[in-house]
């Protein structure tokens, strides 16, 4: 219930409301692929890379399948502080569940730029 709460307001674009529901998911349950998940693209939102890396981290763990937008955010994270051995990997690992669609597009795109440099 704590979840789907969440969910609703994040979808009203109540970002600071979503997120209060979203920790209290994440106290009972620290390991939940989706409170993670969208905490991370809240972070994101917020400026907050370092807490959106932990959010996106865990549930990429978690749950890949499910959820696998938190590695292709994963990876523009890592690529963003410069790091892009992990950016690549992830990029490589949101391929493997995700291979169509503009997100896959963009993971190629970026993987054939850091193969080429």
């Amino acid at each position: 219930m704590l979840f789907k709460t969440g969910l609703s307001l994040l979808e009203q674009s109540r970002h600071d409301d979503a997120v209060v529901y979203f920790k209290q998911v994440l106290n009972k349950e620290p390991k939940h692929a989706g409170a993670n998940y969208y905490s991370g693209v809240i972070a994101v939102r917020n400026g907050q890379l370092g807490e959106a890396q932990r959010f996106m981290e865990t549930a990429s763990e978690r749950d890949p399948e499910g959820y696998p937008e938190s590695l292709m955010m994963l990876g523009r994270i890592h690529r963003d502080f410069g790091r892009f051995s992990e950016a690549n990997k992830a990029f490589e690992r949101f391929l493997k569940y995700k291979s169509t669609g503009p997100e896959a597009d963009e993971a190629r795109q970026l993987l054939g730029r850091r193969r080429a440099q």
